[in-house]
């Protein structure tokens, strides 16, 4: 991998090489490895996955997929029950992401942080109600 450096000659961690040829080599962008690709098809998950700005990354919200409608509704249910029972469902939560919504380990648990987070807030502010 090669390294970009700054004026003062620090190296810059996670900055892509430039390269001029297509290869179907993986780099690391800020402690993550990401695939280089050329059209959607190149990449590994893909519908779940597009290319943009010849890198692999996962799709925006729309157009919703059957498996991610049927992870709407089992994770709404199952984050439901779990906040009535008094824990967050974080357990619940990454799994059902990473299977459904073939997010990686690292956004499901940045997802599951948030649920937790909002059904907290939720919670809170019903029962000073």
């Amino acid at each position: 991998m090669e390294y970009e450096y700054d004026d003062e000659g620090e190296q810059q961690v996670g900055i892509r090489p430039e390269y001029d040829e297509f290869s179907q080599e993986n780099y690391l962008v800020k402690d993550e490895e990401v695939t280089v690709c050329k059209e959607d098809t190149d990449c590994p998950q893909h519908p779940f996955l597009v290319c943009n700005n010849k890198i692999c990354e996962h799709k925006g919200i729309f157009p919703i997929y059957y498996t991610e409608f049927i992870g709407i509704i089992v994770m709404t249910l199952l984050v439901a029950l779990a906040n009535v029972g008094g824990v967050g469902g974080g357990g619940l939560i990454i799994p059902i992401s990473m299977a459904l919504f073939t997010f990686t380990t690292k956004e499901a648990i940045a997802i599951s942080g948030f649920t937790i987070f909002t059904g907290s807030v939720a919670r809170f502010i019903y029962a000073r109600n």
